[in-house]
């Protein structure tokens, strides 16, 4: 129990501020740790719109941070990427259909350089089934036949905390 006590901590504290009975929380945090040791923490601000996800080793060690941008149904819509030393590595925008589903990502250096363009597509069954991968001047550059992995929540080596 006590070494999940710094996963808890955050969710204690945000889960002891009042609310009255109008107001939802503008804070959500979540903790996932992972059978090889890592662990996801994910810091939700529904106020700000915006939304950023550590990976964390197993000394607790910063793996690599993602900062999002939430759209109004607090989506995301865009976002950097940085690496353990919490550097920029990439920025990235995603395009949706009108269902919510990503049907382009769109890569940008930290200088701000188009660098790839990504191209997903689904099967009947709603999960992404390949996705097109393209230079900045529009050229391929592969394509991958897959079918979506489960989600994090979904995997039986996983447990999550909140």
């Amino acid at each position: 129990m006590m070494r999940h006590l710094p996963l808890l901590l955050p969710a204690l504290l945000v889960a002891a501020l009042p609310l009255r009975a109008d107001e939802q929380p503008t804070l959500k945090v979540s903790a996932m740790l992972h059978s090889d040791g890592t662990r996801t923490e994910t810091t939700t601000n529904l106020e700000a719109n915006t939304s950023e996800e550590k990976k964390l080793d197993a000394k607790g060690q910063q793996i690599s941070r993602i900062l999002f941008e939430l759209d109004e149904q607090k989506t995301p819509m865009s976002g950097t990427v940085f690496n353990a030393k919490d550097q920029p590595v990439y920025r990235f925008e995603y395009e949706r259909d009108p269902f919510g589903k990503i049907t382009e990502e769109r890569k940008f250096t930290p200088a701000g350089a188009f660098a790839q363009r990504l191209v997903y597509h689904y099967n009947p069954q709603g999960r992404v089934s390949r996705v097109e991968a393209f230079d900045a001047q529009g050229n391929p550059i592969g394509t991958t036949q897959k079918t979506a992995p489960a989600k994090p929540s979904q995997r039986k080596s996983d447990r999550r905390t909140r």
